[in-house]
């Protein structure tokens, strides 16, 4: 159960690793609970496909998992809570905003 609970944390760790990156870099003004449900759906996807990849991730590691291995498995966790947030949780104002930047850019 701590091995899950590990990867869980490491998990979503990435997932707050993603918001901080775009918050640092001015592509989302959001505070981290306002990044969370601005675009709920976009949050239930990502946290969806983190919940089976934290699954998915416990079933494979043996119980008596520890040292380097145990590490390379939680930064694991951790790029894949990351990743899956970087592909669903888009900040959709920001992109709108791109766009348009863009658009007037072209004209």
């Amino acid at each position: 159960m701590e091995i899950f609970l590990l990867i869980a944390i490491a998990s979503l760790l990435g997932i707050f690793g993603h918001w901080l990156v775009k918050w640092s870099k001015e592509t989302t003004s959001s505070n981290f609970k306002g990044y969370l449900l601005q675009y709920k759906i976009n949050t239930v996807q990502s946290i969806s496909a983190n919940l089976i990849s934290i699954v998915t991730i416990y079933t494979s590691v043996p119980d008596d998992i520890g040292g380097r291995a145990l590490i390379m498995v939680l930064i694991g966790a951790f790029t894949a809570g990351y990743t899956f947030d970087s592909g669903f949780n888009k900040d959709q104002t920001t992109d709108v905003i791109k766009a348009m930047v863009k658009t007037i850019k072209n004209e």
